[in-house]
């Protein structure tokens, strides 16, 4: 059988190759620069170290929202895959009432994300509107491709499944992927001011983001293996993300600092995520059966897409954990 750590051959032996593209992955500076450490950042912010410059260092860190904006981009990195997912799986008629919540709410929440980036939210704790132009273009971007695929969205949920907006769905899908992940890097790289957001923290907060998103993208694609409608780059790009989801959790858990990733910086994160380590390990037993097995008896299949969906909602917690982190770490 083909798993995931056995599709590659040479998994093992490229696996530090592939920590070192984590940082590359998450697009927000090259591999091999240097990681600016929380006391050099700290001591770049207040040369002299002091308390009253810390404090209000962490002040302007909370005021601006630097780190919301950070997770709510992401956000979007998920729910351009959940929607995908959930649409997946209501075509095969796969837990039909889930499916149809799912994709309600996760395009209200593009909705409201996409406002909050633009013009500010008190509610999302995003403070004042955007004015960069750079990140305002690849906003609009975003909201240019989801227009269709929101209308899609409504008319499903309003009149019942059609493949005309099944296919409007699944088409703009990648799209609104790499639409997603250009923003993160946009934020990420704006708001990653030592005054603002320490540039370790953006990527701790990123690339913990991007496991939420590898939930809705693995099921996504697994439903597309067992529902005959893949083909073998997509059965690549299931055992891919897998890869990456697996790596990406050690290196969140145990540090990788080839990377710049440290291991998990508190008790509670760490303790988060063991308990999404323990729950991955019977997800992926699962899961690794999909690209040999193709179709699942349909107790299993709902059996997997509510642990999926209970692991996106354990990795937005651990999102959550480390964008307080990089807001009261002083």
């Amino acid at each position: 059988m083909k798993t995931a750590a056995s599709a590659n051959p040479g998994h093992k032996a490229n696996f530090k190759n592939m920590a070192g593209s984590l940082v590359l992955i998450a697009g927000i500076m090259p591999a091999g620069a240097a990681f600016a450490t929380t006391a050099t950042s700290a001591a770049a912010v207040s040369p002299s170290g002091s308390t009253a410059a810390i404090q209000a260092n962490t002040s302007r860190k909370q005021s601006i929202g630097g780190s919301e904006r950070v997770d709510y981009s992401g956000r979007l990195h998920m729910l351009s895959q959940r929607v995908a997912a959930s649409a997946c799986m209501l075509k095969a008629n796969q837990n039909p009432d889930i499916s149809r919540g799912l994709m309600a709410g996760s395009a209200s929440e593009v909705d409201r994300i996409l406002d909050a980036l633009e013009f500010g939210s008190a509610r999302l704790k995003i403070v004042g509107a955007e004015t960069r132009k750079k990140t305002l273009q690849t906003i609009h971007s975003f909201r240019d491709q989801w227009s269709p695929v929101r209308a899609a969205i409504t008319d499903i949920l309003e009149n019942g499944v059609s493949d005309t907006q099944m296919a409007t769905i699944e088409n703009a899908n990648i799209t609104l992927l790499e639409t997603a992940t250009l923003l993160v890097s946009e934020i990420s790289g704006q708001y990653s001011d030592p005054a603002e957001l320490l540039q370790v923290d953006a990527i701790m907060v990123d690339i913990s983001g991007r496991q939420r998103m590898r939930t809705q993208k693995m099921l996504k694609e697994a439903c597309e293996i067992w529902n005959g409608t893949s083909d073998q780059i997509t059965q690549e790009d299931f055992l891919e993300t897998m890869d990456l989801f697996d790596v990406s959790l050690n290196a969140l858990r145990d540090g990788m600092p080839d990377a710049g990733v440290s291991p998990a910086p508190t008790p509670k994160i760490r303790e988060k995520l063991d308990g999404i380590w323990s729950e991955w390990q019977e997800i992926k037993a699962v899961l690794n059966k999909v690209p040999e097995a193709g179709e699942l008896p349909a107790d299993v299949k709902t059996a997997l897409y509510l642990q999926m969906n209970n692991a996106l909602i354990e990795t937005n917690d651990v999102v959550s954990l480390y964008t307080k982190h990089a807001k009261y770490e002083y």
